[in-house]
């Protein structure tokens, strides 16, 4: 087992030393980053707000939207298969990034809620949401024809 504190050779006076105290290290915290940009541009709040929602509400634990990030963030991490989120619906970074603090969805809930997606309104909103991120502006015709 490893020391909490490990001295290497110092550096003329000057003293080096790791600490594996660590508690919460993540390669993906750009996912903070891209939750910015989604809170700003407000982009997956108003996909969710398009998307039918046909769960019974009383068993509804996760919303559309938390889904729906938690679904894109893993996938802007690098995360692709439904599969990965067995052990992403616990992981600080993702939880932080769809703003939840329990265990997110799990791999089947997430493949029923892609499973009774709208291709269309995705492919649509997509398109609207690249004009977005690349600059346009509201008086750009993508944005004027709600794409």
């Amino acid at each position: 087992m490893l020391p909490h504190t490990f001295q290497f050779s110092p550096l003329f006076r000057r003293t080096v030393d790791a600490q594996f105290s660590g508690g919460h290290i993540t390669s993906d915290a750009g996912l903070w980053i891209l939750r910015e940009v989604d809170r700003k541009h407000q982009l997956s709040a108003s996909l969710a707000k398009r998307l039918s929602d046909n769960r019974q509400s009383s068993k509804v634990q996760h919303s559309l939207k938390a889904m729906l990030q938690q679904r894109l963030f893993a996938m802007a991490a690098g995360y692709e298969d439904l599969n990965d989120h067995q052990q992403l619906r616990a992981d600080f970074t993702v939880e932080t990034a769809v703003e939840r603090f329990k265990p997110l969805a799990s791999t089947a809930t997430l493949y029923r809620f892609e499973a009774a997606m709208d291709r269309t309104l995705l492919s649509r909103h997509i398109a609207f949401s690249g004009a977005v991120y690349c600059g346009s502006s509201p008086g750009s015709q993508a944005y004027r024809a709600g794409l």
